[in-house]
Parts: structure tokens; C-alpha cells; sequence
């Protein structure tokens, strides 16, 4: 074993082990997930966690020389675009990108429709211009649109960065698509302002915020640590307000919750039950897969702040069963 792990330190590849003792060579930097895939296809595509060292850890975990790994699998379980966001290996991610190109023309909508929402959080207009541009700048094969907004709901290109080109100057500003919306939303102050909740990081109160002023006086909120606002603020800092949050507990806010643990009968019921009847909260979707008594999987639902986030997640942490609960990005 030592042997193993010391020619490891000077080679491209690390060597892991099967439970039975099998020894297998992985890319130094491979998750969980793909050494799943290097083993067969099948058992990627329905990888829903796995035991390194027999202790449970995401799919997304980093490989060491001298793990052992074991994957758990469900029948019912599918690719999700999101597994792109940490696979390490070129097999890996071009299996699941394959797997995808089926659904093609519902990704393809799914990105046009995150991009425009993100332009519209920052307060830009998109028009023809302004997707020739992007095509250009991400260099996009045969400057085909539908293959750009693909990539965007396949989690290759991500909102944010397509935004950044916009807002640090870097196109043509002569273009008539640089124009600000004044479309209203959540507000999240009452003064002369109007605020909007910006959708790249959705903030809720109690958050850490930063908000970007447009010339009409609209605000969009971030968190402070949101990056699309960081790259905003960086190069133009005179459209930086510091907003204040209102106490009004009629609004509700958007948040995703986390989950995974053991299962048990009734464990799912309880949940619901604590959420729904005991907070008073509605749940906007639930999504939990299960294999040989381990679950995983998230719930999106609707909060009036942070503080009542935070409590929920301590409840549902005492449960019996759940081992970890934690808020995610959208």
C-alpha cells in the first residue's frame, strides 16, 4: 500500500480499491462519480452516492490514493446535468453530455430562458446583437444559438459568466440591446426605489446584500457574496447601494434545503409533516432517491427570512436518520 501511494505522488494517476480488494487507477482529482463512470457506464448513470472508506460522501467527492470505494446505485436513478459542474474526467463528462443530446431542444430551452432571466436581473435587454456577440465571444461552433443556449442548460456555460461579458464593457455598448428593464418584482424595501430580487443567487432576508442601481432607479439585490455582483461592483462601483431589508413578514422567499441520511419507514411523511403543519411552510418541490437505506436529494420551498431557514434546517437535522441538512443554490 505504501508503495502505491508513494509512486502516486509522482504520477498523473492515483490507485483506489474496489471492496473486494480490486485495484483500480483513477486520474488524480476524480470524484466519486468518476470513478463510477471508469468502471461501466450503467453504474454512473445510476450513482446516487458513495462510501469511501465506508463512510457515505457525495458523489462530488475527491478521490485520495489508497480509498476504498464503494458506489450505491438505484435503478430509477438518471443523469443530472448538475453532476457537469464537478466531473473531472473527459470520459466522464462526455458520457453524460451524450446522454443529454437527447433532450436537446428542452435544454436548449431551459438555457434561453436562463439567460435571459439573468440579463434581466442585471437590468440588460437581449435581442439578435446581442446573441451574435455572445456566440462570438464563447467561441461557439458554426455560431449556432441553439447550441449556445444548449451548453447553458446543460451547466457547460453558466448564466453568470455570459452576464459578465455584458457588464464589464467588453461588447459593444452601441448596441441598442444595453438597455435597462423596468420590470417590477418582489420589493424588498419601501422607498423611492424598486427593488428586485436578483436571480442568480436569490437572497432572502437576513442575507448579507449588495445592490446594483440602474439609471431608472431599479435595484437589484445579490448577495454580498453572489460573484455575478462582485464582477458588477468591481468595474463599476458607483452603481453600488447598500439595501436594507424590510420586517414584513408577509412576503415569502425562495431557498433550497439539502437533505441526506438513513432510511426509514415514515422518515419522508415526517418530514413533510414538520415542514408543512409545524412551520406553516409551502414546499414548492421535493425530490429524494433512495437505495439500500440511503437517501439524498433536495426541497425547494418558500421562507419569510433567514433566521426561520436556519431553524428549519436545525429541526429537520434532529430527526432521526437525516445526517446532513444544508441550503444550496437554485
Amino acid at each position: 500500500m505504501l508503495d502505491i501511494i508513494h509512486n502516486d505522488l509522482t504520477s498523473s494517476e492515483i490507485t483506489v480499491f474496489t471492496p473486494k480488494g480490486d485495484q483500480k487507477s483513477v486520474q488524480k482529482g476524480s470524484t466519486a462519480l468518476d470513478f463510477a463512470y471508469s468502471i461501466h457506464t450503467e453504474i454512473g448513470n445510476k450513482a446516487i452516492a458513495a462510501k469511501v472508506n465506508m463512510k457515505l460522501v457525495p458523489l462530488s467527492h475527491i478521490l485520495k490514493s489508497g480509498d476504498q470505494v464503494e458506489i450505491i446505485t438505484a435503478e430509477v436513478e438518471q443523469p443530472k446535468k448538475e453532476w457537469l459542474q464537478f466531473l473531472q474526467t473527459r470520459h466522464a463528462r462526455n458520457i453524460v453530455i451524450d446522454y443529454f443530446k437527447g433532450r436537446k431542444k428542452e435544454l436548449a430551452e431551459l438555457g434561453r430562458k436562463m439567460l435571459t432571466d439573468q440579463l434581466e436581473s442585471l437590468g440588460y435587454r437581449m435581442n439578435n446583437d446581442a446573441i451574435e456577440i455572445l456566440l462570438k465571444h464563447f467561441s461557439i461552433p458554426g455560431g449556432n444559438a441553439e447550441e449556445m443556449f444548449f451548453r447553458i442548460g446543460l451547466g457547460v456555460l453558466k448564466p453568470g459568466d455570459l452576464s459578465d461579458v455584458l457588464a464589464s464593457g467588453k461588447a459593444d455598448k452601441s448596441h441598442s440591446w444595453f438597455q435597462w428593464f423596468g420590470k417590477r418584482k418582489e420589493t424588498t424595501k419601501k422607498d423611492k426605489n424598486e427593488y428586485v430580487i436578483a436571480t442568480c443567487c436569490r437572497p432572502i432576508p437576513g442575507d448579507p446584500v449588495i445592490g446594483i442601481k440602474s439609471p431608472d432607479g431599479t435595484v437589484t439585490v445579490h448577495k454580498k457574496s453572489c460573484p455575478v455582483a462582485d464582477s458588477i461592483a468591481s468595474k463599476h462601483g458607483d452603481w453600488v447601494v447598500v439595501p436594507q431589508w424590510d420586517d414584513d413578514d408577509s412576503q415569502s422567499f425562495l431557498a433550497r434545503l439539502s437533505i441526506k441520511g438513513v432510511d426509514r419507514v415514515g422518515l419522508l411523511n415526517e418530514i413533510s409533516r414538520y415542514i408543512s403543519l409545524v412551520m406553516g411552510v409551502n414546499m414548492r418541490k421535493v425530490y429524494l432517491s433512495t437505495d439500500e437505506g440511503i437517501f439524498s436529494g433536495y426541497i425547494d420551498l418558500y421562507v419569510h427570512d433567514r433566521a426561520a431557514l436556519d431553524r428549519m434546517i436545525r429541526k429537520l437535522g434532529s430527526i432521526d436518520g437525516i445526517k446532513s441538512v444544508i441550503r444550496t443554490e437554485i
